[in-house]
């Protein structure tokens, strides 16, 4: 049975790239942008301005093209598209909560939120992640595709209900989102 819990998590990623783009098609950057992330819970509400790092990649295609993609890449990934928005070329997931593993895999392997005494804590916590990809049309027949994911574990064993620990970013998913909508290793 699902246990629901008494606790809302607003992840906010704005998929801003600093610097300059990539040059050329098939080009791929690390770019690092802030954001809040803000969890309400019982008590009140904890908000926390943390950076998250994403990739950004230009490939040859069409913007409809790459958000068609990057939506089946998601769904490849068992990550329900719930933001498709062609006028600001988002597609993702704002509110994926996830518990243990993803398709299989510890969720340490996609973020790292630290560790407890006994274990690593992404794989024993409740994680909630924002994942959305920013499709960027450009010159020449061109798209930049960014993808920011960023996720909170919820610490619900210690008492604290108000126990939300930011994680970090290891690559792994946005490369993954990347490879199987655009074909970029």
């Amino acid at each position: 049975m699902k246990r629901i819990l008494p606790l809302a998590v607003l992840a906010l990623a704005a998929c801003a790239g600093s610097g300059p783009p990539p040059d050329g098609p098939n080009a791929r950057t690390v770019f690092t942008n802030s954001h809040n992330v803000s969890a309400a819970g019982e008590g009140g509400s904890d908000v926390m301005t943390s950076s998250a790092s994403g990739i950004s990649a230009t490939v040859a295609m069409s913007a409809d093209s790459a958000m068609r993609k990057l939506a089946a890449a998601y769904g490849i990934l068992h990550i329900p598209a719930t933001l498709v928005d062609p006028a600001t070329g988002r597609v993702g997931n704002p509110h994926f909560p996830a518990r243990y593993d993803l398709n299989g895999e510890p969720l340490s392997r996609f973020v790292s939120c630290g560790e407890t005494m006994t274990s690593v804590r992404a794989d024993r916590e409740q994680v909630f992640f924002s994942i959305i990809s920013h499709v960027k049309p450009g010159a020449g027949g061109t798209v930049t595709v960014e993808t920011v994911v960023d996720a909170v574990a919820v610490d619900r064993t210690s008492g604290n209900s108000n126990g939300v620990i930011p994680c970090t970013t290891t690559g792994t998913l946005e490369s993954r989102i990347h490879r199987f909508a655009l074909g970029i290793r």
